[in-house]
């Protein structure tokens, strides 16, 4: 599947610690939810990132920061993720594959709802 053009940024809170694992045996794989509260509801993110991104970025990716009640800013594209159980049920749903995560100051505040819903599509540049 192609890369769409529109980056989707989020912000939120990892609902419990990332975990690892490895895509075709081959490349090492961060997989983490995060929970976006706009107005009473609740929107929950599924992220995929590459644990190799920091090297690209050419800065460290700190993984013991992604745990349970971090905040983070994430942002990349969507992808459909599809799979099959072992018992032959077929499972689907959309990731965000992070591009870049960003760790804002304990400081930073969620951004209000109308800020949310401004920011959730930017295009590339």
């Amino acid at each position: 599947m192609e890369q769409t053009n529109n980056r989707n940024i989020k912000t939120g809170r990892l609902i419990a610690d990332a975990k690892t694992f490895t895509k075709d045996g081959k490349t090492a794989m961060v997989r983490f939810t995060i929970i976006r509260h706009i107005g009473k509801e609740a929107l929950f993110v599924n992220c995929v990132m590459s644990a190799n991104l920091g090297r690209k970025n050419e800065r460290e990716l700190p993984l013991d920061k992604l745990t349970k009640g971090t905040l983070v800013h994430v942002s990349g594209f969507d992808k459909p993720n599809n799979w099959t159980a072992p018992d032959g049920k077929k499972f689907s749903q959309v990731d965000l594959h992070v591009l870049d995560i960003e760790f804002p100051t304990p400081e930073a505040e969620e951004p209000s709802s109308e800020e949310a819903e401004a920011n959730e599509e930017v295009p590339a540049e």
